[in-house]
């Protein structure tokens, strides 16, 4: 998921540069939105090197605020695709960017979930 932060920002950075208006607006929540998740998600891992036992609860705290802001990142950036093709006619990188939206969306729904429990068996 860190990884999906950053390139759901730089198409959001794309969108921006092209249709300009209410996705400059779009690009910054994305970005702090991005950064503040990939924190959240890098403590988890800073947790998980030096503090393994406090990493249960650590989890157990942070799992539903990046549940809230993967989902909300996901719906920025399909909205985003959207406009690519509503306003741009641009169809081929609004679908791409819609792509990414699901990905973010199955990424956090389905593959996370069960990579963690296969992980840490809870």
């Amino acid at each position: 998921m860190i990884g999906l932060y950053p390139l759901a920002v730089i198409v959001a950075w794309f969108v921006k540069e092209e249709l300009r208006g209410p996705t400059s607006a779009v690009f910054i929540a994305l970005s702090v939105l991005g950064t503040v998740l990939s924190m959240l998600r890098g403590h988890l891992v800073f947790t998980a090197a030096t503090h393994a036992v406090g990493l249960t609860a650590q989890r157990r705290c942070v799992m539903p605020i990046t549940l809230v802001g993967d989902l909300i990142m996901a719906a920025m950036l399909a909205g985003d695709g959207l406009g690519w093709i509503m306003g741009a006619s641009r169809e081929v990188a609004g679908v791409l960017t819609i792509a990414l939206a699901v990905g973010l969306v199955v990424a956090r729904l389905v593959l996370e979930p069960t990579t963690t429990k296969a992980a840490f068996g809870d």
